[in-house]
């Protein structure tokens, strides 16, 4: 018997932090080594451009824009604006965390790094944990039942051989009476 159980890994993927004063873009830190050479230049003006559009265009201080795999979130208050990029597993409390850190420490450089780091969210990680915990209960699991598999089978061809012995001995003795000489 084999237990097919897949869990979700998260990967954690921060690609871009953008600050806007005055809707113009003031400082980012961009992480595109995801993408081809070729791609990244391409691909950064394209986070800058929606992004500004997004907190140009919005009248809200709080939203994300999720499109595909890609989660844009937007904050703004009355100083500055803050766009940051992530895949979508990215959790929302750690784009908060980020965001809150920004407001009080605008050293993106250091923000930055510290956020890139998967293991910066310990639920994240207690998850990832548990998920590889879960993993080798499951192996444990199918090797057990795989081993009761082989005891019932050993189980049953003791049996076959136990009745087969046992016609073995009549057949003996039966051959044996007619041949018994005194």
């Amino acid at each position: 018997m084999k237990i097919h159980i897949q869990y979700n890994i998260i990967r954690m993927y921060l690609y871009c932090i953008n600050i806007y004063k005055d809707n113009k873009l003031i400082r980012n830190e961009k992480n595109l080594s995801k993408f081809g050479f070729f791609e990244r230049n391409s691909i950064g003006e394209f986070m800058n451009f929606f992004s500004s559009t997004l907190i140009t265009k919005s009248s809200e201080s709080i939203f994300s824009v999720i499109e595909k795999e890609y989660k844009i979130s937007i904050f703004k208050d009355t100083a500055y604006s803050y766009s940051i990029i992530t895949d979508i597993e990215y959790p929302n409390r750690v784009i908060f965390q980020l965001q809150s850190e920004l407001k009080i420490n605008n050293d993106i450089n250091t923000i930055f790094k510290k956020y890139s780091d998967e293991n910066i969210d310990k639920i994240t990680v207690i998850n990832k944990e548990l998920n590889e915990t879960k993993e080798i209960l499951t192996k444990t699991i199918e090797s057990i039942l795989a081993r009761g598999e082989k005891l019932d089978k050993l189980v049953e061809n003791s049996e076959e051989l136990k009745k087969t012995s046992k016609m073995f001995y009549r057949n003996a003795k039966k051959m044996n009476s007619c041949c018994n000489v005194s």
